[in-house]
């Protein structure tokens, strides 16, 4: 009967250690929670939630120009943008030919700030971003070249959202003064920009994209080391041919190799 009991008391210990288990939230690791206790604790925490809305904000839009899409997945999509960042991004349709000379004066007419249009482009590339006018063009046709599944499709449709809303509309602006990648809406705050070129701390961001694109700028280092290492141009004046001469003198005595000496240990 005893080690029955016993058994009995092992399995409800094991059942109670399975079910309250840690959790992360956020990056947060919480205490080890039953389920009814993290019910509770995400009520709590859904509880303690205030948005507060601007009327006088300026709005965005994205806009369909084509029926060749996935019922539903640029609505979904556009409604995560607009959770995640804080604003509305109503979607509508305008079925007609994609001309982006006629965007600016389509933006106006919907009474918003910016857009992201969503066209089917034959020859267009998959996206074109134009930061300054505060749109981009997402193009159904070249996402769908390569006859791709109806999932790839779809997850092609996020991703290309994603991206085109991101450069449109900040993802690439500089975090501090002095750079020419601050926002930039008009030729006069163009004119007004305090720096002619990009700041120091976007450089390697720049390397970086080059390279994963098959671009790849050039090496820097001392003449020295070049020379060291086979590939250095012939010295141009004085200085850099001593360093040529004592990088590139043969020894005046033999190389003498010393043998090996075992360790003796201890």
């Amino acid at each position: 009967m005893r080690s029955v009991m016993a058994l009995a008391g092992i399995s409800a210990l094991c059942c109670s250690c399975a079910f309250a288990q840690a959790k992360v939230y956020s990056g947060q690791k919480l205490k080890q929670m039953t389920p009814k206790e993290e019910r509770e604790w995400l009520a709590r925490r859904a509880s303690n939630v205030a948005i507060q809305r601007f009327p006088d904000s300026a709005r965005l839009a994205v806009v369909i120009g084509t029926e060749k899409l996935p019922v539903g997945v640029v609505e979904s999509c556009a409604m995560v943008i607009a959770d995640r960042i804080g604003i509305e991004l109503p979607v509508q349709s305008r079925l007609k030919a994609f001309n982006p000379a006629e965007v600016p004066a389509d933006v106006a007419s919907l009474g918003v700030r910016g857009a992201i249009y969503v066209v089917d482009a034959p020859g267009w590339p998959i996206s074109l971003i134009a930061p300054e006018g505060g749109w981009a063009m997402l193009n159904i046709s070249a996402l769908v070249a390569d006859h791709p599944s109806a999932d790839v499709l779809e997850r092609r449709i996020r991703r290309g959202l994603w991206r085109c809303f991101a450069f449109a509309f900040g993802a690439g602006d500089a975090m501090f003064d002095g750079c020419v990648t601050k926002p930039v809406s008009s030729l006069s705050e163009l004119d007004a920009l305090p720096s002619d070129d990009i700041s120091p701390g976007l450089d390697d961001r720049i390397v970086k994209h080059l390279k994963r694109i098959g671009v790849k700028p050039a090496r820097r280092t001392t003449y020295k080391r070049a020379c060291q290492e086979g590939w250095a141009p012939a010295p141009t004046n004085e200085y850099q041919k001593a360093i040529w001469e004592k990088v590139h003198q043969l020894p005046t005595e033999p190389i003498k190799i010393k043998p090996e000496t075992k360790k003796v240990k201890e």
